[in-house]
């Protein structure tokens, strides 16, 4: 069987498990672990968790009630689960080369969204794929058939061109019962022979992939950017090829007529949105603000107006993530678009740098989902690139995971003419981009609008 799509399941399969170190590193004895794991895994509780409707204080209280003696631990194990994944990258780097063969990958796991978010923020998983299902996002976990359906009917996947990798037994009989095949998975070495198998079936370009770079978590900027045709508003910081400057660029992009209807023009250090033609200009809330200010050694970039809300609170000594305190994601229902936000911190010849997203929960207005993300500092031609929608699709899916790692090429006019021209040309607005030189901190900016 010729197979177009290959999902994967994460846990135990692109990902491992060690919660048993994990508690004995607390202090518990290999029995008192066994017992508590015994316990709290096959517990329906967690699989409440995993559908994503009660939140961690809920679960563990009801841990709590149903196991007075685990009260405290299954809290202390809920707030420290990011300790429990073990890194596979043997995986990875043949995921890279599923892809450069030319299949289409798909994730299609039962998580939380605080533990999906946990466990994948420092591994390449949600960069390696072109989409996904997780259980919290639609409230239905494996093997009930909505789950598999809902892949399939989001991305348009025919079931009988995908394979599934699981490795729960009961997952994979539910794939087989809508029609894909699926292959359940015992150990890592297995997975890398199952993937060997795929790769034998596809001849492999001669040229090397530049989709993936020599690390394992960077990507190439020029193919994230055509791999997404409407990822909204975008933000990379980072390090300039040459290790000389401070990197910072933020795009805009547009579907509607009022959205396209903007360009980019200076005002002060940083910049503004303005209407191109102010008598076409509908609703000026949430598309008309400024995206970049400067507070001394400090270069703000948002997406929003909470560049000013970071301003005034630095200003008065607050830190970056104490400043979004007071926001939240932008009222756009049903999109509910995350704010994402940056600071470049350039000082003494060193530059530190930190990105932020504020999103709902998968939709939900009454929940907000706080991330920051800071980077001491970074090497030459490296970047993280964070946007608002992780696809083009309705409603808008927020974006999730890890700030992509990305490369940051050439001078500052070859790295604009990169992002511009591989930004989606039916959606593009404007861009920004600044170098600020890590030794003087002067700073040279491009601007490239659409609407001329």
């Amino acid at each position: 069987m010729t197979y177009k799509n290959i999902v994967f399941d994460i846990g135990r399969v692109l990902i491992d498990y060690d919660w048993m170190t994990m508690l004995k590193d607390h202090g518990l004895t290999e029995q008192e672990a066994w017992d508590f794991a015994s316990a709290i895994f096959p517990d329906p509780l967690w699989k409440q968790l995993d559908i994503g409707i009660l939140s961690n204080d809920e679960i563990v209280r009801q841990y709590g009630e149903k196991y007075p003696q685990y009260r405290e631990l299954s809290k202390w194990f809920l707030d420290h689960a990011y300790l429990m994944p073990v890194p596979r990258p043997r995986v990875w780097e043949k995921v890279k080369a599923l892809r450069a063969a030319g299949y289409k990958i798909w994730l299609l796991s039962n998580y939380n969204e605080w533990l999906f978010e946990a466990h994948l923020k420092d591994t390449p998983i949600t960069a390696l794929a072109d989409g996904g299902i997780i259980s919290y996002q639609i409230h239905k976990i494996k093997p009930e058939p909505e789950i598999y359906r809902a892949l399939f009917e989001k991305y348009g996947l025919d079931p009988a061109e995908c394979i599934f990798y699981d490795d729960r037994e009961e997952n994979v009989e539910g794939a087989k019962a809508v029609g894909m095949d699926a292959v359940q998975i015992f150990s890592e070495e297995q997975v890398l022979e199952e993937i060997g198998k795929l790769l034998n079936q596809k001849t492999l370009c001669k040229e090397k992939s530049s989709y993936y770079q020599e690390d394992i978590n960077m990507i190439s900027m020029k193919e994230e950017l055509n791999r997404l045709s409407y990822p909204g508003r975008g933000i990379v910081l980072g390090m300039s090829e040459d290790g000389k400057h401070a990197a910072a660029a933020y795009f805009i992009m547009g579907r509607s007529t009022n959205s396209r209807n903007r360009i980019f023009v200076t005002e002060g250090e940083g910049i503004r949105t303005e209407a191109f033609d102010p008598s076409r200009m509908q609703d000026p809330s949430l598309i008309i603000y400024a995206p970049v200010r400067v507070l001394g050694e400090h270069t703000i970039v948002t997406n929003g107006d909470q560049t000013d809300t970071i301003y005034d609170g630095m200003a008065a000594g607050k830190s970056f993530e104490e400043s979004l305190r007071s926001r939240e994601f932008e009222p756009d229902a049903p999109n509910y678009t995350p704010r994402i936000s940056g600071v470049i911190d350039v000082k003494d010849g060193k530059m530190c740098y930190a990105l932020s997203i504020l999103k709902s929960a998968d939709g939900d207005p009454a929940i907000c989902r706080r991330y920051t993300f800071t980077y001491d500092g970074a090497k030459a031609g490296e970047g993280h690139f964070i946007h608002t929608y992780q696809e083009n699709a309705e409603p808008l899916p927020s974006f999730f995971g890890e700030p992509r790692q990305v490369d940051i090429k050439g001078d500052i006019d070859a790295y604009t003419d990169l992002l511009w021209t591989n930004l989606n040309e039916d959606n593009k607005v404007s861009l920004f981009v600044r170098f600020i030189d890590l030794e003087t901190g002067k700073y040279e900016t491009r601007i490239v609008n659409k609407n001329q």
